[in-house]
């Protein structure tokens, strides 16, 4: 023995070396208030068997011997030695690079679906357990607590087994541990790396248990905004509460991430690092500006006031004879004061919202004149609906895809977070019916799964046009969902309220009427005037 690295609750371990091959070793030894408990020796013997089983994968500590502790001696492990320290101790220092975090998460990915991949779950993925070799490799360590899928003998029901600020909230609810379960873990040291900090921070372990049973994560980019919707949608699948909603695989979520960072500006910040000492007599290098943070997608619609038109601008007092300015200066006071409460207004308006939240906050008084507007709508509707003959207009078909309307540029391609956008500056300028085939593209490509923030903007997004282009009845089912999230919930709502109005309106003023003229809440457009088939919400 050569010195004591570290202390668990069932062993100690220490740094050794090896007579025989003349190397330093780490040497793993059971507790000795626990070598006399049967149950702890089958434990600490069925962690032997469950790491030696996926120990010749790079990143698994490999195990070189085992010992059972004949002779009443204590049982033991004996594995390689790794000397970078672990990803806990790094994290101490300081955040990591976005770089050098993501190649720790695609090494522990690697081991962690390895071990899957053989009927292994971990069930205590943390950075401790995270080791480095000083050379860039990291190495899964510690299956003390692991469990072999077909191996349930010595496995208590409700037992509650990991650490509570990486347990998954099925562990936390005392249910058995899955493959979910650790790659949960692995997002939220994923989180940590990204972001300085855990997403629950409660003291106590009740405490931080219910918080990932019951509480939402918070976004990455709420507490650093520079991270783009790419990498809140990654890491928000991955701390699903629903564990078949989480992604298939732990290198899945670290391959959305690196695409979402791919997107990212270069992260110059290098908290673990210290700058190297310059020679003497060296000019000093030259400060690079950092980069301005990209602003994140805002798809909040909001009504904006009206800009007033440059050449509405009083004239300078000066341009008036005296008397005319004793006369006009009340007048030009009045004015300018106005414009400044438009501007300072309009500023309002705009920063409304609750500090980057993406999810649109609307105005009381706005959805009061809506709701009078619409209810006027539709009884003029119903008064010329006794007087025309048109034909009925085409219901637009719901399908599962969708074709961007015509004027809209399709660049979002399949991503949902770009669709949002491209979307919301279609309803934002006033083209609702052409914002609702490309919202419908956002919705279907994050699988209509109101969990994922993106897809709940885009599922509010596409309510409102629906609303706006004249069918709040489809928008109803679509806000009801939305709710399962409880983001912005009194927001959604308010639009709820509205949709439901706007479809009651528009049954009242058709009852009893034929069908063949009807008017459209919520646009004042009559419905033969409505989307065409193949233009529809649906689309």
């Amino acid at each position: 023995m050569v010195r004591h690295l570290a202390r668990g609750g069932m062993a100690s371990v220490w740094e050794a070396e090896d007579e025989i091959l003349q190397r330093r070793v780490a040497v793993k030894v059971l507790a000795e208030h626990l070598a006399e408990d049967v149950s702890a020796r089958e434990r600490f013997q069925r962690e032997a068997r469950a790491a030696a089983s996926v120990s010749d994968h790079h990143n698994v500590v490999t195990i070189f011997d085992v010992s059972e502790g004949e002779d009443g001696g204590r049982p033991f492990i004996v594995m390689e030695l790794l000397t970078g320290g672990t990803v806990a101790q790094r994290l101490r220092e300081g955040r990591p690079s976005n770089a050098e975090a993501l190649d720790w998460l695609r090494q522990a990915a690697a081991a962690i679906d390895d071990a899957h991949a053989g009927g292994l779950v971990h069930r205590d993925i943390k950075p401790a357990n995270l080791l480095l070799d000083g050379r860039g490799r990291l190495a899964v360590t510690d299956f003390g607590i692991a469990r072999l899928a077909h191996d349930q003998t010595v496995t208590t029901t409700g037992q509650v087994l990991g650490t509570a600020a990486y347990l998954s909230p099925e562990q936390a609810s005392g249910k058995p541990a899955t493959p979910a379960s650790d790659r949960y873990a692995l997002a939220v040291v994923a989180f940590q790396l990204l972001t300085g900090r855990k997403p629950f921070t409660a003291e106590h372990f009740a405490a931080q248990a219910r918080q990932h049973i019951e509480a939402p994560p918070p976004p990455a980019s709420s507490i650093r905004p520079e991270l783009r919707p790419g990498v809140d949608a990654a890491l928000g699948q991955g701390l699903a509460k629903e564990p078949g909603r989480r992604w298939p695989s732990a290198g899945a979520m670290v391959q959305a991430l690196e695409k979402a960072l791919k997107e990212q500006p270069a992260d110059r910040t290098e908290p673990t690092r210290k700058l190297p000492s310059r020679p003497a007599g060296a000019r000093p290098p030259v400060p690079v500006s950092p980069p301005v943070p990209a602003r994140p997608i805002d798809d909040r619609p909001r009504t904006v006031a009206p800009r007033q038109d440059r050449d509405d601008k009083v004239p300078s007092p000066a341009a008036f004879p005296a008397r005319v300015q004793r006369r006009r200066r009340p007048l030009w006071a009045i004015v300018a004061a106005l414009a400044v409460l438009a501007i300072v207004g309009a500023i309002v308006a705009l920063a409304s919202g609750g500090g980057g939240k993406q999810v649109a906050r609307v105005d009381h008084e706005t959805n009061k004149r809506a709701q009078v507007s619409e209810r006027r709508r539709a009884q003029e509707g119903k008064t010329s609906s006794s007087r025309s003959s048109a034909p009925p207009a085409a219901t637009p078909a719901t399908q599962t895809t969708s074709t961007p309307a015509a004027g809209s540029s399709g660049s979002g391609g399949g991503d949902p977070a770009a669709l949002n956008n491209q979307g919301f500056q279609l309803l934002r300028s006033g083209q609702a019916g052409q914002a609702v085939p490309v919202l419908q593209q956002a919705v279907d490509a994050c699988n209509n799964d109101p969990s994922r923030l993106v897809c709940a903007y885009a599922m509010f997004n596409l309510a409102q046009a629906l609303r706006l282009s004249g069918h709040p009845e489809q928008a109803v089912p679509l806000l009801e969902k939305r709710l399962q999230n409880p983001d912005q919930r009194s927001t959604v709502q308010r639009e709820l309220a509205l949709a439901k109005a706007g479809s009651t309106s528009a049954s009242s003023s058709s009852g009893g009427q034929s069908s063949s003229s009807s008017s459209s809440p919520g646009n004042g457009k009559k419905a033969g005037k409505g989307p065409k088939p193949g233009k529809g919400a649906g689309d």
